[in-house]
């Protein structure tokens, strides 16, 4: 029996082994395969590293990363490998990962990143729309938007995007690699992770007008704000659990910005919701949550269960990524992020 068992065990072992030489072999072929339409790519695949996410809890070869990397490949598309977006080697062998190169020298981009997420997702569904710049005064995109004036972490995407675009070009969409880092970010500021699907495409209109349509502005009481999150097919518990992220935000003016969580302003947790029992909040779409009796009794769980919000929190990232994605034939890869092809 002891000599089965073993004869066993590494019969798993191989399987696994070939698992994941499969899983590398079909991310090489596809990237390859975009990169041979490509004369100038520089390599025609990414090297063995950039597999590995040290920085993620499935980081390293593993059936844990085996699950991912098939739950991320087989989902929303299975034509994309963005799950090598955000680690991307250089010629010295050296792992790249500009969004946390830009985490350990600015904390608040975790926050700037995730908020920038939000106004993409809510304004045409998540293709990247906001990231657009505006190439005629007769149309402003989405960033001129007074709602938009303040963000922050466009600089980061575009730097991926770049780093990714060297290395095999045409494959991986800014929409893509913007969900990846909004996931990584709420990792990073929060220690809360959750697998999302890649696939989607870049969008190519970006319309200021679009923005006070679709985004709930900061002022709301909560059944007209709750109103934009239904014309979402999202929930309460979806609005209310989001409201969470403002706990690494910070609240812009036109003369000065202010922390909307001053207790733990870099750390992505329910001290938020803990403020805004205390009358501590800064938004009035925020306060109201306190008191009102669509979203009162939500916020006393996830002030009693913090594990309660994070997991609901996590959730609504998900469905919130999945919002009107572009799949397909429909949108382009963008070569930058900033201006279509």
């Amino acid at each position: 029996m002891t000599g089965f068992s073993v004869q066993v065990n590494a019969s798993k072992k191989m399987a696994l082994l070939l698992l994941f030489v499969s899983l590398l072999a079909l991310h090489v072929f596809l990237c390859t395969s975009q990169s041979q339409s490509n004369p100038h790519s520089k390599n025609a695949a990414f090297q063995v590293g950039v597999l590995l996410d040290l920085d993620s809890p499935t980081g390293g070869i593993g059936l844990s990363y085996l699950k991912m990397a098939l739950s991320d490949f087989y989902a929303l598309h299975s034509n994309y490998t963005t799950r090598l977006a955000l680690h991307v080697e250089d010629p010295k062998g050296r792992v790249i990962d500009s969004a946390a190169l830009a985490v350990r020298k600015d904390p608040t981009i975790p926050a700037a990143i995730i908020r920038l997420y939000f106004h993409d997702c809510f304004v045409r569904g998540c293709d990247a729309s906001v990231l657009l710049k505006t190439t005629s005064s007769k149309n402003p995109s989405e960033q001129d938007s007074v709602a938009n004036k303040g963000l922050r972490g466009l600089d980061v995407i575009e730097k991926v995007k770049a780093k990714v675009e060297a290395e095999c070009p045409g494959t991986v969409s800014c929409a893509d690699i913007l969900a990846f880092a909004t996931r990584d970010s709420t990792y990073k500021a929060g220690g809360i992770y959750y697998n999302i699907t890649s696939g989607r495409r870049d969008g190519t209109v970006s319309l200021e007008s679009e923005v006070t349509q679709f985004l709930p502005p900061p002022f709301l009481d909560v059944p007209p704000m709750l109103q934009f999150f239904t014309n979402k097919s999202m929930s309460v518990i979806e609005m209310t659990a989001l409201s969470g992220a403002h706990s690494i935000g910070l609240s812009q003016c036109s003369t000065f910005s202010v922390d909307l969580d001053d207790v733990t302003p870099y750390r992505l947790d329910n001290q938020y919701h803990r403020n805004l029992k205390r009358n501590m909040g800064v938004l009035t779409s925020d306060q109201v949550l306190a008191s009102s009796p669509l979203t009162a009794d939500i916020m006393k769980k996830y002030i009693d269960n913090p594990e309660v919000w994070v997991k609901d929190f996590a959730e609504a990232m998900v469905h919130l990524g999945n919002l009107d994605v572009l799949t397909g034939t429909k949108g382009e890869i963008r070569n930058k992020c900033g201006t279509v092809n």
